[in-house]
């Protein structure tokens, strides 16, 4: 078993010894079932509009139809808008909707296999995150930091009938944070709450912020500020098996994982690269309610892939931040024969990629087919334990199939800014 640099936060990192006990091998991931109603056509976004900024919310749907976009805030609705789904596509401008500065939008999409993302435009800046389609009540948002230059919003959306309340636990490298502000905290219906982290704890490296709803429903996003560009990631739900497909140009980044549980989560790191597939190539444990580094740059090979195995809930969260800008994205959670990518390759004067990982043991026909007017299509095969990263033609997003299942991972960069994020899962 190869140990690779591993960095530890609120405690020390033990390597396992018997890894087997906790972790079954190469079984196939599976969803959990949703917290919420399945089957919903709602999607949920972080935007902004002003100041220099614009955020443009891209729908795509495997059945063409009617979408709206509403932008709630104050209790009521600022602005909406209508759209027709065709070929696959549609797109909202929200400077066309509404300008309120930070605020939630709710997107109304043709069906169910439908998906939404909010990609946020400005000098110097790209961020791009898939919207929610329900809402749990326990998600993390990880990775936010408030050190100097650094600024960190949570931002948390209720576009729903009833009054919401959540209690919010805040860990960083110096522990357990302790806040007024943090405790019952209330989101009113038809509004979002803002939380200037920079504000309320300045100076700390990592931040993790675990939001349980205590009553009524809330949608998380974690909004981080370096130099002039941006992050957004959606809070994630906890579990014990997550990928990790690394984009080559976040390949000195680092994988955060963090437990909301007040004791130990043994974990292990499998690792997918030219060499092949290896299991256990690191294994160690997260704190109680702590966090764990792991250097990506000690992974050999040029194309790599992660996944991660624990014995109990926890949430892997990809951050990379230099100058070339800054990006976090959650891992993910499934592998899936069809993703949806709402906006993919309409992202003017960015480059665009997909990283594609195979954690099957049979080859998979991966086949593209780019949304809109222009429809591009193209094909490749992906070997068992592989990994490939491909750059994509113009479309105004793409569905991705495949004879197996697949995790995909959307990357985005230009001048001095850098975007990831993952798809959405359809047909399932």
């Amino acid at each position: 078993m190869r140990q690779g640099r591993l960095l530890g936060a609120l405690g020390a990192v033990f390597v396992l010894s018997a890894v087997g006990a906790f972790f079954p091998a190469r079984q196939p991931s599976m969803p959990e079932p949703s917290l919420a109603h399945e089957g919903s056509n709602a999607a949920v976004c972080s935007i902004e509009q002003g100041s220099g900024r614009n955020t443009v919310v891209p729908v795509a749907s495997l059945v063409d139809g009617p979408a709206r976009l509403e932008v709630f805030a104050g209790g009521s609705a600022a602005g909406s808008a209508d759209a027709t789904v065709g070929a696959g596509a549609a797109s909202f401008a929200v400077s066309d909707v509404a300008a309120v500065g930070l605020a939630g939008a709710l997107g109304e999409l043709p069906a169910a296999d439908a998906a939404a993302s909010a990609a946020l435009f400005g000098e110097g800046l790209l961020a791009l995150e898939a919207c929610v389609a329900s809402p749990s009540t326990q998600v993390m948002v990880a990775g936010g930091s408030t050190t100097s230059e650094q600024g960190f919003l949570l931002h948390l959306m209720n576009p729903y009938a009833a009054d919401a309340r959540v209690e919010l636990t805040v860990t960083s490298e110096s522990g357990l944070e302790s806040n007024d502000r943090f405790e019952s905290l209330s989101v009113p219906s038809g509004d979002s709450v803002t939380l200037d982290m920079a504000r309320l704890i300045p100076g700390r490296e990592v931040i993790v912020v675990t939001v349980d709803a205590a009553v009524g429903n809330v949608v998380v996003a974690g909004r981080q500020q370096s130099g002039t560009d941006s992050a957004l990631w959606t809070g994630a739900v906890p579990g014990q098996d997550w990928f990790i497909p690394v984009p080559a140009a976040v390949r000195d980044g680092r994988l955060l994982l963090v437990s909301p549980i007040n004791a130990p989560v043994e974990f292990q790191l499998d690792l997918y690269s030219e060499e092949g597939f290896e299991e256990n190539y690191l294994t160690g444990t997260v704190p109680a309610r702590g966090q764990t580094w792991v250097e990506l740059a000690d992974a050999p090979g040029e194309r790599v892939a992660f996944r991660v195995l624990s014995a109990a809930p926890m949430v892997a969260t990809l951050v990379s931040s230099d100058e070339d800008g800054v990006a976090v994205t959650n891992g993910v959670p499934i592998a899936s024969s069809q993703w949806l990518f709402a906006g993919l390759g309409s992202l003017a004067g960015a480059a665009e990629n997909l990283v594609f990982l195979n954690p099957g043991l049979e080859t998979a026909t991966v086949r593209l087919d780019g949304l809109g007017e222009s429809s591009p299509m193209a094909g490749f095969e992906l070997e068992p334990d592989s990994v490939a990263e491909i750059g994509i033609e113009a479309a105004e997003g793409y569905l991705i199939s495949a004879t197996g299942e697949i995790v995909v991972v959307w990357i985005a960069w230009g001048e001095g800014s850098i975007a990831l994020a993952g798809g959405t899962p359809v047909g399932e």
